[in-house]
């Protein structure tokens, strides 16, 4: 290949380390999953609280069934470097980071060409689920890294090891399963090598269900006083989102005004392309591992589109196979920035702020009084006081039994409609402050009629 023809690869890896240089830690000015997943792994680790108390009133969520692993991993080096959003998107990303070195791994051992993966390595950088991910604390970012790694150890016939990582990552999130049906589209397209020797067949199920036990021995450790209503919290996963459908469909026809369209156009025609020109008969894995992802879908199904993520290597791979095959790379990489450039550029532009969130929340953090009384106030506000008895906004209708509380009031889109409930008719404005032309009123809050 001559040189000039790889200047449009090395443009579009400079776009993707300018996209994930620029849009780290600037995907949202303030995603309510941030504060709600590490308030998980704060009042678990340091309160030994397994359900949610920040954002919701009945029992669920929270670490009781799934996310023990998680909470230890961040608290731990969150305790270190400090409990900020930063921090924490920090940790995410390198699991992503790490994710896909493993997935370099994993291609190369099932002998794909180094330049497609590297093409797809590039793509993963800059799709949207990918960069999401990195700039969120949810869970997912070590579910999928512990899918990953258990594809990567299944490969290598070390099946102790993987049936336990794959363990590691539905203990961390229900979609850790995934690293399952990575294992199983695999074993399908290997399986005439599989069955052609049936004592090693045996052998590895019973290392693989081994592995899978240890998993679930840990998991039980974790779990024991809350594993036997585990099928509330199951039948809560499928419902809650509006899950009337699975997350792909969410992901590519429901979720963010329908953005996803266009990934779902491009992975579409390269299908139709392999399909059509029966690619699979040279090589079957890109449909096999697209078509095993996708019963997933319907496995899990909770119509939550931050899950996408877990099937995109069976669509990259797919979309860069078909592209290499066809000699249409660097059309695709064009049409991919084309799509790409104007969505990050206006992601940038709506969550650019001139005064920093971390300037915010060392203001904000001195203002209350450290006298024990509940605060409530913004996802972001949990920052300024993840240590104190801080809840979300919202659930200050729901607790009539606090008579005397803090309250941070914003102006803005966070948490419209906002207002003072009328219970409280002690009303004592304590601070103002003003954030990126934001007023944001500081108030002390008592409901002394009903003490008298």
């Amino acid at each position: 290949m001559t040189t000039y023809k790889n200047i449009p690869i090395y443009l579009f890896l400079f776009f993707a380390l300018i996209v994930n240089i620029f849009i780290f830690n600037n995907y949202r000015v303030e995603d309510i999953d941030d504060p709600w997943s590490l308030s998980f792994a704060y009042n678990y680790t340091h309160n030994n609280y397994e359900f949610d108390r920040v954002y919701k009133t009945e029992k669920l969520g929270g670490v009781a069934y799934f996310g023990k692993i998680y909470s230890y991993l961040y608290s731990s080096i969150l305790d270190i470097a400090g409990w900020t959003k930063l921090n924490g998107h920090i940790i995410s990303s390198l699991l992503v980071y790490l994710s896909l070195f493993f997935w370099f791994k994993n291609f190369t051992r099932i002998g794909i060409d180094r330049n497609k993966i590297f093409i797809i390595l590039l793509l993963m950088l800059v799709f949207e689920p990918y960069v999401s991910m990195g700039n969120k604390t949810r869970s997912d970012a070590l579910a999928y890294f512990f899918s990953t790694l258990c594809f990567f150890f299944f490969m290598r016939k070390n099946y102790t090891l993987a049936g336990f990582v794959g363990m590691l990552g539905l203990e961390t999130h229900p979609m850790g399963v995934t690293g399952f049906f990575y294992c199983l589209a695999y074993f399908i397209w290997q399986h005439k090598s599989y069955f052609s020797h049936k004592k090693v067949l045996i052998k590895s199920i019973i290392l693989f269900a081994l592995g899978i036990l240890g998993g679930v021995a840990l998991y039980l450790s974790l779990h024991y006083k809350t594993v036997f209503n585990i099928g509330g919290e199951l039948d809560h996963f499928t419902r809650v989102s509006g899950a009337t459908s699975n997350y792909l469909f969410s992901f590519f026809f429901e979720s963010k005004k329908h953005r996803h369209l266009a990934d779902f156009a491009i992975f579409l025609t390269g299908l139709l392309i392999y399909i059509i020109k029966k690619m699979y008969k040279e090589d079957k894995f890109p449909l096999i591992l697209l078509s095993v992802l996708m019963v997933e879908s319907f496995f899990l199904p909770r119509g939550n589109s931050n899950y996408a993520v877990f099937a995109y290597p069976a669509f990259l791979l797919l979309l860069t196979t078909v592209s290499f095959s066809i000699k249409k790379t660097n059309l695709v990489l064009l049409f991919v920035f084309l799509l790409m450039f104007p969505q990050y550029a206006y992601l940038y532009k709506m969550n650019y702020r001139k005064e920093s969130q971390v300037d915010y929340i060392n203001e904000v953090s001195t203002v209350i009084p450290d006298d024990g009384l509940p605060i409530f106030g913004s996802a972001n506000e949990w920052f300024a006081y993840y240590d104190r008895d801080f809840f979300y906004f919202y659930l200050i209708d729901d607790k009539p039994e606090v008579k005397e509380c803090y309250l941070i009031l914003e102006d803005h889109f966070r948490n419209h409609p906002q207002s003072i409930p009328a219970r409280y008719n002690h009303r004592e404005l304590i601070s103002e402050i003003t954030h990126n032309d934001e007023l944001i009123q500081i108030y002390y809050l008592l409901d002394d009629e009903s003490e008298s």
